[in-house]
């Protein structure tokens, strides 16, 4: 099951993000659509992969100065854990994840952000 947060600012800046993974986390068909290539690796090498999940991952984008949520592909793969992201869809440069999202920075003026837990989805 996946949250809902709400992030504030003092500065005003405020986004919301459904964050995690649903029951369609490990629907191959569903990662298919944003890892085309890394599904042919799951799929072809099942025996050898240990865990996979397509997940909503709070990124940044310092070029566009947003916060955001994009697909998040998860896996081990030969012992090694692969994490694919995608690309900001406004400026199609690279993001970057926010793995702790307790302690999420402002992309506009670098304070710390205010997380509140409003909801779940799945």
């Amino acid at each position: 099951m996946g949250h809902i947060y709400k992030y504030n600012c003092i500065c005003g800046y405020e986004t919301e993000a459904h964050i995690g993974a649903g029951l369609q986390g490990v629907n191959l068909d569903l990662i298919g659509r944003y890892f085309p290539k890394d599904r042919e690796i799951i799929v072809s090498n099942r025996q050898d992969i240990k865990k996979f999940i397509l997940k909503n991952a709070l990124v940044k984008c310092d070029k566009c100065k947003k916060i955001f949520v994009l697909p998040c592909l998860e896996y081990e793969y030969n012992s090694e854990e692969i994490i694919k992201k995608g690309e900001c869809p406004t400026c199609k440069g690279i993001v970057d994840i926010c793995h702790d999202i307790d302690d999420v920075t402002c992309p506009k003026c670098n304070q710390f952000m205010i997380r509140e837990l409003i909801g779940h989805w799945d």
